[in-house]
């Protein structure tokens, strides 16, 4: 007798009803059923035979899984192995660039980059090459791939974001608020706030700034800080940087050496009360305020150092540790 699939599938149902193991035939047979319905309909993905689809979707996955377990090395060595498959390769090549920029390989980088946008049709792999050919120095390239994929009318929002972005560093202003007008419906509320937030610091009109950041609910906390921090040395208004010194104390310490990467290196003499608030203000958190302390030695001149006396604090933070 003949049974075709419905027929196997109802037998198999109908003898999974009666078993004890019930879910797991139910379980097994539809399992089989959708992998021959997937056979049948993806014969070829991309150029690249099923097989190799694959296995280069699983390269891709293993990939990743050793980037999360911070294996760099060993996620490079299987997405080198995945761009074997050529045509296959975009996640791979971009999941490359992004590995060799960590190095530093800034060469490789790029090269990698722009395979990735060669091989998949992809914004996402487009803002990657655009980001790292700015990252290492290549701006007019960078500049020049926007405006053209732009002309081609690619308007997606991130992409035009970094058209716009790109007549402001220009020094093009009065273009980037026709473009910004011209655009506005495709961007969204948040990058409409930092194109302007991005042309009035141009303009110096810091006050204007700090207007648009206590209005918006689309920059997170950290980024106002950080602009915030830049306006406040700006106008040498200490009371307000005082303020915020307090304010990011309970933040994570990649963001505090942020903000005083920005007061201490701002060429502005930085005030050494502020300085010592920094210092203050962050007495508990041990790793930070060693990596501070070092950072100030190196940053400040000679008369700053004399003024701020370290041995107070390096003697505090003893007690703290010890």
């Amino acid at each position: 007798m003949n049974l075709n699939r419905q027929n196997v599938l109802m037998v198999d149902l109908d003898i999974a009803v009666k078993n004890k193991m019930k879910k797991f035939i139910i379980f097994f047979v539809l399992i089989n059923q959708f992998t021959n319905t997937l056979q049948a309909y993806t014969v070829n993905v991309d150029s690249c035979y099923i097989k190799n689809q694959l296995d280069y979707d699983y390269l891709i996955v293993e990939g990743y899984r050793f980037l999360l377990n911070g294996n760099m090395q060993m996620a490079e060595n299987i997405y080198e192995k995945a761009v074997e498959y050529e045509k296959c390769g975009a996640a791979a090549y971009f999941q490359l660039s992004k590995i060799k920029l960590i190095k530093g390989d800034a060469k490789s980088a790029e090269y990698y980059a722009e395979r990735a946008c060669l091989i998949g049709d992809n914004n996402i792999y487009l803002l990657n090459y655009i980001n790292i050919l700015k990252i290492s120095g290549n701006t007019k390239k960078a500049y020049s791939l926007i405006k053209r994929r732009i002309n081609e009318n690619v308007l997606e929002k991130e992409l035009i974001y970094e058209y716009i972005n790109s007549l402001i560093k220009k020094n093009e202003l009065r273009l980037a608020k026709k473009e910004l007008k011209k655009y506005q419906k495709i961007l969204t509320d948040d990058l409409i706030h930092r194109v302007n937030i991005a042309i009035e610091m141009k303009r110096r009109n810091y006050e204007d700034v700090l207007l648009i950041l206590n209005s918006s609910n689309y920059i997170n906390v950290e980024e106002k800080y950080s602009l915030k921090a830049k306006i406040f040395i700006e106008l040498q208004k200490n009371d307000s940087l005082k303020a915020l010194i307090k304010n990011v104390s309970d933040l994570n310490s990649n963001f505090k050496r942020e903000i005083a990467e920005i007061i201490i290196k701002s060429g502005k003499d930085a005030k050494t009360d502020i300085i010592m608030d920094l210092i203050e203000n962050n007495i508990k958190d041990i790793e930070f305020e060693k990596w501070l302390i070092k950072f100030i030695i190196n940053e400040t001149s000679k008369n700053t150092l004399k003024e701020i006396n370290l041995e107070e604090f390096i003697y505090k933070l003893k007690n703290y540790c010890y």
